[in-house]
């Protein structure tokens, strides 16, 4: 991966797009830490909240919400936290009992750029936005416009 992202984004100037959920984990950090722009930690509220009642969870899932920027509005059931590295840009932020975390961020690499978005559309954790097919539409029109600019 590192070689493709190497050669594809940083100097062709393609784009590239990292979703998140399980599959993102920290051993990206190791790998290609350094062009994504994003340090990956825990996931909410698995990781986080594993020790709480089923009950707890699910009312805590009901919360995540895109609070600010690209994708506003939609719910998600849960997200990998992400620590953005200093010339990264924060394009949108998940509300959590008046806390924020990143959401979608994105790293400009060379003649391309790297986007992570922090949750995923997996009915794990996206379900509550696949239930807006509009607005989770809109947010990937507006992704795309993004790494159109």
């Amino acid at each position: 991966m590192k070689r493709f992202i190497e050669v594809n984004v940083r100097d062709k100037g393609q784009s590239m797009i990292f979703l998140g959920g399980y599959g993102l984990t920290k051993d990206y950090n190791k790998h290609v830490g350094q062009y994504l722009g994003a340090l990956i930690n825990q996931r909410y509220p698995e990781d986080t909240h594993k020790n709480e009642s089923k009950e707890i969870r699910t009312k805590l899932r009901k919360k995540i919400k895109i609070s600010r920027g690209i994708g506003a509005g939609l719910n998600f059931s849960g997200f990998n936290i992400l620590e953005p590295l200093k010339d990264s840009k924060v394009l949108s932020w998940f509300e959590v009992d008046a806390e924020e975390y990143p959401a979608w961020v994105c790293h400009k690499l060379g003649k391309g750029k790297i986007l992570i978005f922090a949750s995923s559309s997996h009915p794990s954790w996206g379900t509550q936005a696949l239930n807006k097919p509009e607005n989770f539409k809109k947010m990937w029109i507006e992704i795309l416009d993004y790494i159109k600019s």
